[in-house]
C-alpha cells in the first residue's frame, strides 16, 4: 500500500492541477465522502464533498482491503481537462478499467444485487442512472460504490461506454 502511495504522491507532484487524497483502514462506507482525507490538498481538513465543492474532481478512485477496513485513494483533477482528446476515447478500455469489476466482462452482472445488467438496460436507462448518480439522486444502497466512477465520466466518455456495452445484445 505505502509504495502504491509513494508512486501516486510522485504523479501528484508532477501535475499541479492534480492532488491525491486517502484515507486507511476506514470502516463506515456510508460516510467516506464527508470523513477529512489524508495527503495531497485535503491535508487532513478536506473531504471529498469539501473538494468537489472547491471545484476539484474525482479523475480516479481504488478501493482496497486494509486490515482493519478499506483504503480509498482519490486522484483529483482541478477544473476541466482540456487534455483529453475526445477522438481517443475508447469505451471498450473505459469500461475495463473501471466498471468490469462490478458488472462483468460483458456487462451481464447485476452488481451488487442493486442494478440492472447494463447489456438490458437502453442507452437511456443507462445515461438517466448515471446522471442521477452524479446529480447524488440515486443510492440503492451501494451508491457510495458507484458515485465517483459516475462523476468522472465526461458525457463522451460515457457515450463510448455505452457504445461499448451495446456490442453484447
Amino acid at each position: 500500500m505505502k509504495k502504491t502511495l509513494l508512486s501516486l504522491a510522485v504523479v501528484s507532484l508532477l501535475s499541479a492541477d492534480t492532488t491525491m487524497c486517502f484515507k486507511e483502514n476506514w470502516t463506515e462506507v456510508s460516510k467516506i465522502e464527508s470523513v477529512a482525507l489524508s495527503g495531497g490538498k485535503c491535508k487532513d481538513t478536506f473531504s471529498v464533498n469539501d473538494m468537489t465543492t472547491k471545484g476539484w474532481r474525482i479523475d480516479d478512485m481504488k478501493i482496497s482491503s486494509a486490515e482493519l477496513g478499506m483504503n480509498y485513494i482519490y486522484i483529483f483533477k482541478n477544473g476541466s481537462d482540456s487534455t483529453k482528446k475526445d477522438i481517443d476515447i475508447d469505451g471498450e478500455k473505459l469500461y475495463k478499467a473501471s466498471c468490469i469489476k462490478c458488472h462483468g466482462a460483458t456487462a451481464q452482472i447485476e452488481a451488487f444485487n442493486t442494478s440492472r445488467a447494463l447489456n438490458t438496460m437502453t442507452k437511456d436507462e443507462i445515461e438517466i442512472s448515471i446522471r442521477e448518480y452524479q446529480d447524488n439522486e440515486k443510492d440503492n444502497g451501494r451508491a457510495i460504490l458507484m458515485i465517483p466512477y459516475a462523476t468522472k465520466l465526461s458525457s463522451k466518455e460515457l457515450k463510448a461506454v455505452i457504445s461499448y456495452i451495446k456490442t453484447f445484445k
